[in-house]
């Protein structure tokens, strides 16, 4: 990402962070997380409980243990 916008020293997050970032709780099923991924064409989501970050799920993660 920073390669995109040329190296700075003083970046901040805000300044490349996404806005609208697209979140599943850690109950979320892995078939419907690979669809919101799909639909929104990411390959990676925050997982969150009661607005508690958990961690992120990514695509790979999801091709790496054969679900789909």
């Amino acid at each position: 990402m920073i390669e995109k916008f040329g190296l700075k020293e003083n970046i901040s997050a805000k300044e490349i962070m996404t806005k609208n970032t697209k979140s599943v709780s850690s109950d979320t099923m892995a078939a419907d997380a690979f669809q919101l991924m799909k639909q929104h064409n990411i390959t990676q989501l925050v997982v969150c409980d009661k607005n508690n970050y958990l961690g992120f799920i990514h695509l790979h993660d999801l091709l790496k243990e054969g679900i789909f």
